[in-house]
């Protein structure tokens, strides 16, 4: 395997094992729906919880979280990255490397 090839595997596997973490830590499944329900309408990934209070809330606490999202766009952020590596792996896009300075003597 040459560099690039080695490249897009990894960025393959790590983009699946980060789509492990974000289902694994997303919260909101509910077991009356099917899989692809929960994770279109209902799973989100809540983390860093913020206390603060609130005259309008029914216990006097409202809570927010600083890191408040849905699962899906996590996944498909993943998905589409491990997608740059299968196409980095078969040669159709070059693999990213940052430019090195080129210095002028």
């Amino acid at each position: 395997m040459d560099e690039n090839q080695k490249y897009g595997v990894v960025t393959m596997l790590v983009s699946f094992l980060l789509i492990l973490l974000a289902l694994m830590i997303s919260e909101g499944w509910s077991p009356q729906l099917d899989y692809l329900e929960n994770f279109m309408h209902l799973l989100k990934i809540q983390m860093i919880e913020m206390k603060t209070e609130n005259a309008g809330s029914i216990y006097g606490l409202d809570h927010s979280y600083l890191i408040d999202m849905q699962s899906k766009y996590v996944v498909l952020t993943l998905l589409s990255t491990a997608a740059y590596g299968l196409t980095t792996y078969l040669g159709v896009t070059p693999a990213f490397r940052p430019r090195k300075k080129i210095t002028g003597k």
